[in-house]
């Protein structure tokens, strides 16, 4: 039995609420760049998979403070997070090329609900991070 790698985690609260800022800043020339996270990991996650949910608890002109919390399939919390998000202008010129905020959630697979976002409980299960050893490089282990 193997239990969900903590990055996959992280990367899954980094993700949403990147994507999530940048749907909400981009229609106005802006860009959402990560500045900071903390994340505290309170249970494995060793089967099933998580769902993670995030709210934007302060939406400033320079920054965004995310809150975010990570959930297995049985609705216990396994992580707990906290995202800042840089806010600038877009440098002049630049295209962002940017699809609406309903185009984004749907290619993101994330529902809105309010100020918070659903990730796709599906895409993540544990059985699918299971990590076996890794090779030596050339019969070293250096």
């Amino acid at each position: 039995m193997g239990i969900m790698h903590g990055g996959v985690m992280i990367s899954m609260v980094e993700s949403l609420c990147s994507m999530a800022t940048a749907t909400a800043v981009v229609p106005d020339n802006r860009v959402a760049m990560g500045q900071g996270i903390s994340f505290n990991h309170l249970r494995p996650v060793s089967s099933g998979g998580i769902e993670v949910e995030a709210e934007a608890i302060h939406r400033g002109r320079m920054t965004w403070v995310w809150r975010a919390t990570v959930r297995d399939f049985e609705g216990r919390t396994c992580a707990m997070a906290q995202m800042t998000i840089a806010i600038r202008d877009a440098p002049e010129g630049v295209d962002l090329g940017f699809p609406g905020h309903r185009e984004a959630l749907q290619l993101a697979g994330g529902k809105k609900f309010g100020d918070r976002v659903l990730t796709p409980a599906s895409t993540l299960r544990a059985e699918d991070m299971r990590q076996g050893p890794t090779p030596a490089r050339d019969g070293n282990d250096s």
